[in-house]
């Protein structure tokens, strides 16, 4: 991973937004808060393609060591003052006390009895300077209705009943992301060139329904060098899931992370991790569809993001190996922003606060 750097775009949505897998049985779609690797991927390959065609870089860029990790939005600072923060997907961990409205995070404690707290969702603001963490609630979406209509003579491509009520919850437009993409200076160099070419924006649309929806603009981008986890000195340790991670075994059936597949994953000896909980992992269906051939991808099995697998282990070494094994992504499709895991991400010791819950 030497030499690579992470290109951080902050993406506005100039139009509504609608980010979700298609449901062919539900007449009801609400958009994730979170641009997944794979769109962001697929919106930047579509911008190039108008602009330049399929020569030159594309292959490089599009189908070679860079990764598109995707995004989560943007929200004002606690302090109020204009500043907005990138977010995360609140850890499993993460908990609230039914009566005081206490929140914990019981991924590194010894007392793991949550009897008496409720499990938090959604996203987190994250403050690494303060040491902070707040719950978000933020009015990112609105619920709208429309009739849906057959886009061609033949049904095979979207998914609605001619004249069908379809309620879909969109993120509102407005609403600004912030996104990474991971690679070499060469090709993060490339696709800045896109980004500043006037032209790109009438382009650059993210999410379904695009032909109405989805239109973004990049307003800012930097760049900085991609920087290795550092496990800290402690003998609790978790992984957090910031994107959803699909795990195969050699017959490509679905795998359940837990001591031995780390090991396995940073080649240490049996016995290194220990005490392992698996009890704050969770599983998604991660489903597509195919612009090509205008049908439904396979359905992926994946460890939902925001999982959380907290274990033992007082060895420095290999703390460092599942650092480094962790670096480059785990599992499958990790160009598209699948697979990007932590080790003691820092959110787990901040101090949390409320101060964006939405009252009543």
């Amino acid at each position: 991973m030497t030499g690579r750097q992470r290109l951080t775009l902050t993406l506005v949505a100039d139009g509504d937004l609608l980010m979700r897998d298609r449901q062919r049985q539900s007449n009801v779609l609400e958009s994730d808060l979170f641009i997944r690797g794979s769109v962001l991927r697929g919106a930047l390959a579509d911008a190039w393609i108008h602009v330049y065609g399929t020569g030159g870089a594309f292959r490089d860029v599009f189908t070679g060591m860079t990764r598109f990790l995707g995004g989560y939005p943007r929200v004002p600072t606690r302090d109020d003052d204009g500043r907005l923060r990138r977010t995360m997907t609140v850890p499993r961990t993460v908990f609230a006390d039914k009566n005081s409205r206490e929140v914990i995070d019981f991924a590194v404690r010894d007392d793991t009895d949550t009897a008496g707290y409720s499990r938090r969702s959604g996203l987190a603001s994250f403050d690494r300077e303060q040491n902070s963490a707040s719950l978000v609630d933020e009015p990112l979406s609105y619920a709208r209705q429309r009739i849906g209509t057959l886009q061609d003579g033949t049904g095979l491509i979207g998914s609605e009943d001619d004249g069908k009520l379809f309620t879909e919850v969109v993120v509102a437009s407005g609403a600004q992301f912030e996104v990474d993409i991971e690679g070499d200076p060469t090709s993060l160099d490339q696709l800045r060139g896109l980004l500043n070419d006037p032209g790109v924006e009438r382009f650059l649309t993210i999410g379904r329904s695009r032909t109405i929806l989805g239109m973004t603009r990049v307003a800012e981008m930097d760049v900085s060098p991609v920087e290795q986890d550092e496990p800290i000195k402690r003998s609790r340790h978790a992984l957090y899931f910031a994107t959803d991670a699909i795990l195969l075994n050699e017959r490509l059936e679905p795998v359940v992370p837990d001591g031995r597949w780390l090991e396995v994953l940073a080649d240490l000896e049996p016995g290194t991790v220990a005490a392992v909980d698996q009890g704050n992992l969770a599983e998604r269906r991660i489903a597509g569809w195919s612009a090509v051939h205008r049908g439904p991808k396979p359905v992926d099995i994946a460890v939902e993001r925001g999982s959380v697998l907290s274990f033992n282990c007082e060895d420095g070494d290999a703390l460092q190996s599942i650092a480094e094994s962790l670096s480059s992504g785990v599992g499958w499709r990790t160009a598209e922003g699948f697979g990007v895991v932590h080790l003691d991400h820092p959110i787990h010791d901040a101090n949390w606060h409320v101060h964006y819950e939405q009252q009543g």
